[in-house]
């Protein structure tokens, strides 16, 4: 069975699986340059959950919010790809939503599973999802993934452009 899945499908299998009384966890991101944190919040995450669903965020979305010509470096399709080769990932689907908040209402998770970055955040996505979790039965959780959490891809992307040569 292909980790890779469409939300109609997802919507189906959680169905199966909450009768099987297995606790869902949900996170989601753009994955655009896989690296050391995200394997680390993934990781942490599965330890929440028996199964964890990762929503990758479509091109089309991150072009919306991130308003940057150049991102993201790797299609929707190869960033799922890279989600679904990690093993503390059990299905992976590509989400084009504004908010997470309509995945989570078609997921119904036991957790929405953020990482510690957003402890305390006033976010109003983070508001938004976190209500829309408990209307759907779950809660929003944190990982804890210390030094791991200060990773970002737009430094890295930086941190090239500055170390590159001609």
């Amino acid at each position: 069975m292909s980790k890779l899945v469409t939300i109609k499908s997802l919507k189906k299998e959680i169905e199966l699986l909450k009768k099987e009384n297995k606790k869902i966890g949900f996170c989601y991101g753009v994955f655009d340059l896989l690296h050391p944190g995200h394997a680390k919040h993934l990781e942490e995450a599965k330890n929440l959950c028996d199964v964890l669903v990762v929503g990758v965020t479509s091109d089309t979305q991150v072009k919306k919010r991130r308003k940057n010509p150049d991102r993201p470096i790797f299609d929707e399709r190869l960033r799922a790809y890279l989600i679904c080769q990690l093993k503390s990932v059990d299905l992976v689907f590509i989400r084009n939503k504004d908010t997470a908040v309509g995945d989570i209402k078609i997921i119904r998770p036991d957790l929405c599973i953020k990482g510690e970055d957003y402890i305390d955040s006033k976010d109003k996505y983070l508001i938004l999802e976190a209500k829309a979790a408990k209307s759907a039965g779950g809660k929003l959780v944190f990982t804890k993934t210390g030094k791991f959490s200060k990773i970002r891809t737009t430094k890295i992307i930086d941190k090239i452009k500055k170390t590159r040569t001609l």
